[in-house]
């Protein structure tokens, strides 16, 4: 079985990457995900994905709502990501997790969206 935590290695938190991202990064999306994804150069011979995940304060304004699905999106990950790092190719991307959705929905849709873009990011035709 393979390793399902969500490592420290994994996580976004560079305020200078992720600017990066949020400049240059490109997007698609899955109701009720969006995911802006940028490529990074490196030498390193393995896949490499450093995610993060936001929910915009202005629709949800109590912090207890936007953590509960700040949590159900990593939960999502966690599950999907061996599908990324499954393919071939060595490749690095920042990726941002953005919940798109005016109110909360059901986890499944969630997982089921998470699982789209984790696919297709590990499919992306685009590579640098």
């Amino acid at each position: 079985m393979s390793d399902l935590r969500f490592k420290k290695s994994e996580r976004l938190k560079s305020r200078k990457s992720i600017g990066a991202l949020f400049e240059r990064g490109r997007s698609f999306s899955c109701f009720p995900l969006l995911v802006k994804y940028n490529y990074v150069e490196t030498t390193a011979a393995f896949r490499m994905l450093q995610v993060g995940f936001t929910v915009p304060s202005r629709v949800f304004r109590h912090a207890v709502d936007r953590n509960r699905i700040k949590r159900q999106m990593r939960e999502a990950f966690r599950h999907q990501k061996n599908v990324f790092y499954e393919r071939g190719q060595p490749v690095h991307l920042h990726a941002m997790f953005i919940y798109t959705a005016k109110k909360t929905v059901d986890y499944k849709v969630i997982e089921q969206a998470s699982q789209e873009l984790i696919r297709r990011l590990s499919n992306l035709k685009d590579l640098p």
